[in-house]
Parts: C-alpha cells; sequence; structure tokens
C-alpha cells in the first residue's frame, strides 16, 4: 500500500508519519523516505508473553473509515488548540514539522 501525504519529522534518518488506506480503513502509519524518493512503511515485530513473535507487521494505527478519520484528527486538533479556520496555517515553534 502506498504511503499518502508523508510528513517528515526526522531530517537526519527520514523518519516521518504518513496516510494508509486498506480495506476502507485509513492508518497513521510510521514510516521512512527511501533513497529512491518513495514513503515507505516501517515493519516491527509485536510482543507475545514478552516474547517478539516471528512475523514482522506494519507500525501503524487504525483510524477507521475517512469519517471516523476526519472525526479523530479534529478531536486531536482542539486538543492542540488548533485554530478553526482550516485555511489559517497552525504554527508552534515547538513542533518540528
Amino acid at each position: 500500500m502506498p504511503i499518502r501525504d508523508f510528513v517528515e519529522t526526522d531530517e537526519q534518518y527520514h523518519n516521518g508519519v504518513g496516510l494508509e488506506e486498506y480495506n476502507g480503513k485509513i492508518s497513521l502509519v510510521r514510516a521512512y523516505m527511501s533513497k529512491d524518493g518513495e514513503a515507505k512503511a516501517k515493519w516491527g515485530y509485536p510482543e507475545k508473553n514478552k516474547e517478539p513473535i516471528s512475523k514482522s507487521i506494519p507500525w501503524k494505527v487504525e483510524l477507521g473509515d475517512r469519517d471516523q478519520a476526519v472525526s479523530i484528527f479534529h478531536r486531536f486538533l482542539i486538543e492542540l488548540d488548533a485554530p478553526n479556520d482550516p485555511n489559517k496555517p497552525f504554527e508552534d515553534p515547538s513542533i518540528p514539522f
């Protein structure tokens, strides 16, 4: 699945986050920019009984369908005291992106 809207949050290692849609579900995905210029998901091994399982999975947070994802991001914007005007950019010097 291609990573959409990649935002680089670490310029040294080209790590960041992006959006992914799979089977109608939108996820926020930990990702990196590869040398070929394509954003790719980071993968990891979840734990079971404090031991890593043998199968890796992408690091992501499923947000649900489009409406659920919009609602979740809206709640985060409110929590961050973002402006209500979507045309006015949110600026906070403490956030690196």
